[in-house]
């Protein structure tokens, strides 16, 4: 069983025309191995069994399987692998997979995948790098999240009480991902960005809590989740038009 040259390594893929490989000999590796194409076709074998890729996926294959090559079409894409001691975080459910794992990436990710391809090979001699670029991988191509559930479960969350956490990192946390793919699920899944739903929230349940003239306020500031009074006046100003007081005051003026 061979090992990679480097803890991490990222090469291009390029094949110009047909081209079978029946002599391509048999690859074991200590790490993951990976290939994502961008254009054209690859069959490889892989303990036996046939995997073709094409455009746009991702195809990982876990430590110490054997695979080889059977042939090329006008293949454009990327090809490398990583040793596990690289990584950061080894939570992700791909890292426990003991099968070949192959995806689509989705199209709106694509050009952002193939930059993070593209900085790795720019930066191939700077292993942090790499580590932290396979990292951003793993969290944009995990299979195992089920996006919309990942969004109800954030937009439950936020809107069930008080307080309300600035900023998406405590979700993040709570739901298993970063803040980054959060985000990415929700604005795709609700067209807004988690800061976005976390103000609206925010300011639903601020105006839940002024409308009880017997907190004052500073319980409501930390009750929506404001440690400033200040700060939750120039929030609830900037969203509604108008202060905390003065909207408290439009709403016994009404009564």
């Amino acid at each position: 069983m061979k090992s990679w040259s480097s803890p991490i390594v990222l090469l291009p893929l390029t094949s110009v025309g047909y081209k079978e490989s029946p002599l391509e000999p048999e690859r074991q590796y200590a790490g993951w191995c990976m290939l994502y194409l961008l254009s054209g076709e690859v069959v490889l074998q892989v303990e036996g069994e046939m995997f073709r890729v094409t455009p746009g996926e991702f195809l990982l294959l876990p430590p110490g399987m054997r695979f080889r090559a059977v042939w090329f079409r006008n293949s454009i894409g990327y090809t490398g692998g990583f040793e596990e001691e690289t990584m950061k975080d080894l939570s992700y459910s791909l890292l426990r997979s003991t099968t070949p794992v192959r995806f689509k990436v989705a199209v709106n990710d694509e050009p952002l995948v193939s930059e993070v391809f593209e900085s790795m090979l720019r930066n191939k001699s700077n292993i942090r790098y790499l580590a932290s670029a396979i990292d951003l991988l793993l969290n944009l191509l995990h299979m195992d999240v089920n996006e919309e559930k990942l969004c109800s479960r954030f937009l439950d969350e936020i809107f069930k009480g008080s307080p309300i956490h600035d900023g998406p990192s405590f979700y993040s946390d709570m739901l298993g991902v970063t803040p980054f793919a959060l985000n990415r699920v929700v604005k795709a899944e609700t067209g807004r960005t988690t800061g976005e739903w976390i103000a609206i929230a925010r300011i639903i349940l601020a105006k839940r809590y002024l409308k009880d003239k017997f907190l004052s306020m500073s319980e409501v500031s930390e009750k929506v989740g404001f440690e400033d009074q200040s700060y939750f006046s120039r929030f609830f100003r900037k969203h509604e038009g108008v202060t905390p007081s003065k909207y408290r005051n439009s709403l016994f003026k009404k009564s």
